[in-house]
C-alpha cells in the first residue's frame, strides 16, 4: 500500500472589536516605568531601588470564596520594562496562613500558591497571554483564544521568574522577554492586564480585576497597561533542528524473520523553523517532525463505525490550534488525521506495517492583520507508506527464503513444497 497524503486548511476569523488602543472610562489603570537595560537582576528579592519607587497596584477583590471582599493578605504588584523586557516584581504576604510552596514540573500548580499576569498585548478584548510562578518558583504559561478563562497550557514561551519564600510573604520576579508577545507597532502602547493570586490554605482566589461567577469573559474585563512607549516588536527568527537515533533488541528472534535483524537500527533528523512576519504572522514550518516524545494516547477498542477523535498532542500542530479548531473549522478539519497510520491492513507469517505515516514536511501561517482579522492557514504533506509481508515454508528440512512485498507471487520453494506434499500422498 502506497498513500500520499496532502492537507490544507484556511481559516480567517474576522473581530469586531475597537481597534484604537485608547484608555477606556471605567477600567483600572497600571503604569510601568522605564528602565535603562540590566537595571534589574532577576532573583526574586526585589531588592533593586526601583521596586522601591515604582508604582504599584494593591486594589484586589475575593472572586473566591466570599466574592467581591478584600483580600485575606495584603499583595503588591509593580511594572518596569526596558527596549527587550517587561519586568513583574510582586510581594504576596501570609500573615494568617502558611505558605504552601511544594514543587512540581512546569505548568503543574498542584497545592502551590502562585500568581498569573495577563497580558492582552493587542487590547483586543479578546484574546491574552499568562505568565505566573509558584511560591517554589515552577513557572505557569498559558495562552487564552478567547474570551474566557480557559486556557492553552501547551504554549512554552522562553521567559523566567524567580521567587523567595520569607516568613510570612514571599516575592517574586518575571522577566518575559518582549520577543514572546505579539503587539503592534505603537509609539506608546496600552495593554489590557489582570493578576490573579491563588491562596491555597484558605482555597482564596484573589484578582485585580475580577469577573463574577455569574458571567463567562475574561479579556474583556481587563484593567490597563500604560507607560509603554518606544518599544518595538521583535524579529523572530528560531531553529530547531534534531537528530535521533533508536534500536529494538530482539534476544530471541526467530531466523525466517527478514524484517527483524535483532538490531534494527534506525535514525532520523529534521528541524523546526518559527519565522516572524512584522509584528502579528508567524510562520512555522517543520521537516520530518519528531514526536517521539509526545504522551501516547490511551488504549481504546472501537466496534463503531465512527472514528475516534484523541486529543491533538503534538507541539506543533497545538500551537494556534484555538484558531485552526474554530468553531467553523473543527466540523472538517482533525488534525490527528495528518501523519496517521494507514487504513490498510496485511496478514501473513511476518508483517512489516506501518504505524504512523512519516510527515515530509509541514507549514503554518497564524497571526492578526491590521484590520483585526485572525488568519489561520495549514499545509502538511506526508510520504509513502508501504505495508509488507513474508510467508516461509518448509522443504525438505530447509527453510525457504522468505517472500516480500505484496506483489510477489508464488515462488520456487512454495511450488517444490506442494510437490513433496503430492508425493507424500
Amino acid at each position: 500500500m502506497r498513500r500520499i497524503l496532502c492537507a490544507g486548511l484556511i481559516v480567517l476569523v474576522c473581530d469586531v472589536v475597537a481597534t484604537a488602543q485608547q484608555p477606556e472610562p471605567g477600567r483600572k489603570q497600571a503604569v510601568a516605568i522605564r528602565l535603562p537595560d540590566g537595571a534589574i537582576v532577576v532573583d526574586g528579592r526585589l531588592d533593586e531601588p526601583v521596586w522601591r519607587s515604582a508604582p504599584f497596584i494593591s486594589d484586589f477583590v475575593q472572586k473566591e470564596p466570599d466574592e467581591g471582599a478584600a483580600p485575606s493578605d495584603r499583595i503588591q504588584v509593580f511594572f518596569a520594562y526596558d527596549d527587550t523586557a517587561l519586568y513583574v516584581g510582586a510581594r504576596m504576604s501570609s500573615e494568617r496562613a502558611l505558605i504552601q510552596s511544594p514543587l512540581g514540573r512546569r505548568d503543574d500548580v498542584g497545592q502551590s500558591e502562585y500568581i498569573i499576569v495577563a497580558l492582552d498585548t493587542y487590547l483586543d478584548h479578546r484574546t491574552a497571554y499568562g505568565f505566573g510562578v509558584t511560591a517554589s518558583g515552577v513557572r505557569l504559561d498559558r495562552y487564552y483564544p478567547a474570551d474566557a478563562e480557559d486556557f492553552d497550557a501547551t504554549v512554552e514561551p522562553v521567559w523566567a521568574a524567580r521567587t523567595r519564600v520569607e516568613e510570612h510573604a514571599w516575592t517574586a520576579e518575571l522577566w518575559i522577554p518582549l520577543s514572546q508577545l505579539r503587539f503592534n507597532a505603537r509609539n506608546e502602547q496600552v495593554w489590557g492586564l489582570n493578576v490573579q493570586r491563588f491562596v491555597p490554605s484558605n482555597n482564596e482566589t484573589d484578582y485585580w480585576v475580577a469577573v463574577p461567577r455569574t458571567e463567562k469573559a475574561w479579556a474583556s474585563r481587563f484593567g490597563e497597561l500604560h507607560g509603554l512607549t518606544e518599544i518595538r516588536p521583535a524579529r523572530r527568527f528560531e531553529l530547531l533542528p534534531y537528530v535521533a537515533a533508536s534500536s529494538t533488541l530482539t534476544g530471541n528472534r526467530d531466523p525466517r524473520n527478514p524484517f527483524d535483524d535483532g538490531k534494527n537500527l534506525a535514525g532520523r533528523t529534521g528541524a523546526d523553523l518559527k519565522i516572524g512576519f512584522g509584528s502579528n504572522l508567524t510562520l512555522d514550518v517543520t521537516t520530518n517532525p519528531d514526536f517521539g516524545q509526545v504522551e501516547a494516547d490511551p488504549a481504546e477498542v472501537n466496534l463503531s463505525a465512527y472514528e475516534t477523535f484523541f486529543t491533538e498532542k503534538r507541539p506543533f500542530f497545538i500551537e494556534g490550534a484555538g484558531l485552526l479548531n474554530s468553531r467553523f473549522a473543527e466540523t472538517y478539519f482533525y488534525s490527528r488525521r495528518i501523519g496517521a497510520a494507514p487504513l490498510a491492513s496485511a496478514t501473513g507469517d511476518f508483517v512489516d506495517y506501518p504505524h504512523t505515516s512519516t510527515i515530509l514536511g509541514a507549514a503554518k501561517l497564524t497571526g492578526r492583520l491590521p484590520s483585526k482579522t485572525s488568519i489561520g492557514v495549514l499545509s502538511a504533506v506526508t510520504g509513502r507508506s508501504t505495508r509488507r509481508r513474508s510467508t516461509s515454508r518448509q522443504v525438505l528440512g530447509r527453510v525457504c527464503p522468505p517472500r516480500r512485498r505484496l506483489a510477489l507471487s508464488s515462488d520456487v520453494c512454495s511450488r517444490s513444497s506442494a510437490a513433496m506434499h503430492q508425493r507424500r500422498r
